[in-house]
């Protein structure tokens, strides 16, 4: 997240998922934190960043 943050600068909008929790406050096995990032509009083009915990996983862009 942070080379990506070095080279795009901070998201436009940021969304945080957090890892699930139990019932008894500890994470959930396997449980997983997800980030979405979204810069844009830029020259017409949005860019949506999943990150899943801290690694980027998929980069999608769209023009409105």
């Amino acid at each position: 997240m942070q080379s990506v943050r070095d080279k795009c600068g901070e998201p436009d909008e940021h969304v945080t998922e957090p890892a699930e929790i139990d019932g008894y406050g500890a994470p959930v096995a396997d449980a997983v934190r997800v980030d979405h990032w979204t810069y844009g509009p830029r020259n017409g083009m949005y860019r949506h960043l999943r990150f899943v915990d801290g690694r980027l996983v998929d980069i999608r862009s769209q023009r409105y």
